[in-house]
């Protein structure tokens, strides 16, 4: 699979794309995250959550990475929500999640 998009199942993150430059900012180190996360080569497993693709032409999933060092699988969608670069959404109002991310920001060290 290369060259897809994919939007984490589960979770809201900040968005990279916006005017507003302090969302920008952690929306950016969200996908930095990621991208360390995920590096190429790594071995990956993506979790479907349907057979098609959402409403942006997005695959809806959830990565999980094998780590060698623990010889265990670490899910990344939940790992971005106990890091502070995400928060848990299931397609509620932004507006419920809001305090949660202004929270993040206060936690995250950026």
């Amino acid at each position: 699979m290369r060259k897809e998009r994919v939007r984490l199942y589960g979770i809201d993150t900040p968005e990279s794309r916006t005017r507003d430059l302090e969302e920008k900012k952690y929306g950016l180190a969200a996908k930095s995250f990621v991208q360390s996360f995920l590096p190429v080569g790594s071995m990956q497993t993506l979790r479907t959550q349907k057979d098609d693709k959402g409403k942006f032409g997005r695959i809806l999933g959830e990565f999980v990475v094998y780590d060698a060092k623990t010889s265990a699988w670490k899910e990344l969608n939940q790992i971005m929500i106990d890091q502070h670069y995400g928060v848990e959404y299931h397609g509620q109002s932004k507006q419920d999640i809001a305090e949660e991310h202004l929270r993040n920001r206060e936690l995250l060290t950026l």
